[in-house]
C-alpha cells in the first residue's frame, strides 16, 4: 500500500488462523484504511496494542506491546 504511512493495525488469532481463512484479507485492509495511528485489542486473554509517530527529524516510530489480559 503505497502512500499509506503511519498506519497500524493489530489482531490476535490462534495459531494458523490466517492460514485456513482467507476473509482476513479485506479485514485487515479496511483497518489500515481508518487511518489509525494507534490499535489495541483483547482476545483470548490476550492484548496487543501497537502506535506509530515520528521521532526527531523524520524518523519513524513503531511500539508494539503483547501483554496478558490480567497482567
Amino acid at each position: 500500500m503505497q502512500g499509506r504511512e503511519g498506519h497500524v493495525y493489530t489482531e490476535n488469532r490462534p495459531t494458523k488462523h490466517y492460514v485456513s481463512n482467507v476473509g482476513w484479507i479485506p479485514i485487515i485492509y479496511d483497518g489500515l484504511n481508518q487511518n489509525r495511528i494507534y490499535k489495541s485489542e483483547t482476545w483470548g486473554g490476550c492484548v496487543s496494542t501497537i502506535s506509530t509517530g515520528t521521532g526527531t527529524g523524520i524518523s519513524p516510530i513503531v511500539e508494539a506491546i503483547l501483554t496478558l489480559e490480567d497482567a
